[in-house]
């Protein structure tokens, strides 16, 4: 049967059905446990094929990492690859059996990542993998491939070193009942989870991330694309943090350590559940007649734009226009995430307003509750007007964010919202006020 081929910009990924024992891939990868132990499956069938010199290899390697500290789920270890054709075996760590139950989607994506950032160090242009950890650990095949999926692509998609990606899957374990099944679940994954299009020419298929659109103003749909394809790849680097520090945290030992596992997947979980709403945004068609009319959603931080909040609001009411804002923001037990996406989602016009501070950060995201509301507001396909403070404007110290992380950020999302947006400049709370007068009598 013909391997299914993507190419992606001038690499490629492609799924045969068969023995990875069968590729001429300069590496191959393994599926392993923390001790080597190559008791079945991938690793056992490379062991045989390999020779002795192989599986000595193999013990000193592991004897050598050992020394460093102890060999965690989702780690890669290299070994030369003896009697095969290959030149290295990367074994990715996928099983512990003296450890917890392991997140198999957290294992897979750290490992694929690992292959990934290896493969340059190590010289080499072309890798085959296994069905990671479907085998002897356990995994979910469709989780396995899924995952696999996500993360070739993804580094794939940003990097301009050119690569030859190859996946053997065995037939029997993803009972698909045939190729055809598999390549249809892969092809609506990469869609969904990546933001990509999949071109298909002469039987094979190129993925095509969205483009800048460019000029502010541009078209809404392809910008909407292009932030959702960018908010993706920025969650997607936050969770491969996390993933590393609960599989790290999973086999620390100590007082505290309970706590900080909880702490870590409560987060992982959020940055997963915000994943999944942006999925959906991509294809959702928002209902108009769900908006609330003639309302306005004003966003700005807090603590340092009180007053022009203030200023804002009696513009919007003066208007007799609806106004959603935090200050009216009942307690409520919903994630603040969903609260964000409703209340912006709902209103006929976002309005932001941006100044010399980024924010409250949501730990787990990395975001700030601000930036969050401009991003549901590109996503959602909302009418916006922005609104950012001078260079001019004479404020006090105490306006300015003095920690060094959160106005790098903020400085990243003023370029963003500047190459994104036509925006306005004000100096202080009377002239935001009365250009915001202008600008909502000509949106209503």
């Amino acid at each position: 049967m013909h391997p299914r081929t993507y190419h992606v910009g001038g690499s490629t990924i492609s799924l045969h059905l068969g023995d990875i024992r069968g590729s001429r891939a300069e590496v191959l990868v393994s599926s392993d446990d923390t001790r080597l132990l190559m008791g079945g499956g991938v690793s056992r069938a490379l062991q045989n094929a390999a020779g002795i010199a192989y599986r000595d290899a193999c013990r000193k390697i592991l004897a050598m990492r050992q020394q460093r500290g102890r060999v965690q789920p989702g780690d890669v270890l290299v070994t030369p690859a003896g009697e095969l054709s290959a030149t290295y075996v990367l074994h990715a760590i996928t099983r512990d059996p003296d450890g917890h139950p392991l997140p198999a989607d957290a294992v897979v994506r750290r490992a694929c990542h690992g292959v990934m950032t290896l493969l340059p160090m190590l010289g080499c242009r072309s890798v085959a993998f296994p069905s990671i950890g479907t085998g002897y650990a356990g995994f979910d095949p469709i989780v396995t491939a899924e995952q696999m999926a996500a993360v070739l692509a993804r580094c794939l998609l940003e990097t301009d070193e050119r690569f030859e990606v190859e996946l053997w899957l065995f037939d029997r374990p993803f009972n698909f009942g045939s190729a055809q099944a598999f390549y249809e679940s892969f092809d609506r994954f990469l869609e969904r989870t990546l933001a990509v299009g999949l071109l298909e020419k002469d039987g094979e298929w190129q993925l095509v991330p969205p483009h800048d659109p460019g000029a502010p103003g541009a078209d809404r749909e392809r910008q909407r694309q292009f932030d959702i394809y960018g908010m993706l790849r920025r969650l997607d680097a936050r969770r491969a943090e996390l993933d590393g520090a609960v599989l790290e945290a999973l086999g620390a030992e100590g007082p505290g350590v309970t706590e900080q596992l909880e702490l870590l997947t409560r987060q992982l979980d959020a940055v997963t559940h915000l994943r999944g709403i942006y999925e959906t945004e991509l294809t959702l068609k928002h209902d108009l007649a769900a908006q609330a009319p003639r309302s306005v959603f004003l966003s700005s931080t807090w603590e340092d734009l009180q007053e022009y909040r203030r200023a804002a609001r009696g513009v919007i009411e003066g208007l007799e226009l609806t106004f959603i804002g935090m200050e009216e923001f009942p307690p409520s037990g919903t994630a603040p995430v969903d609260f964000i996406r409703r209340e912006v989602t709902r209103a006929e016009l976002y309005v932001g307003v941006l100044g010399m501070r980024y924010g409250f950060v949501d730990p787990a995201l990395g975001f700030s509750m601000t930036e969050l509301e401009y991003r549901q507001a590109v996503a959602s396909g909302k009418r916006r007007c922005l609104f950012v403070m001078s260079d001019r404007a004479q404020i006090p110290l105490a306006m300015i964010d003095t920690d060094a992380d959160r106005y790098r950020k903020l400085l990243e999302f003023r370029g963003r919202v500047l190459k994104e947006n036509v925006v306005q400049f004000f100096q202080d709370p009377q002239d935001l006020a009365s250009k915001l007068e202008m600008t909502l009598r000509m949106q209503f």
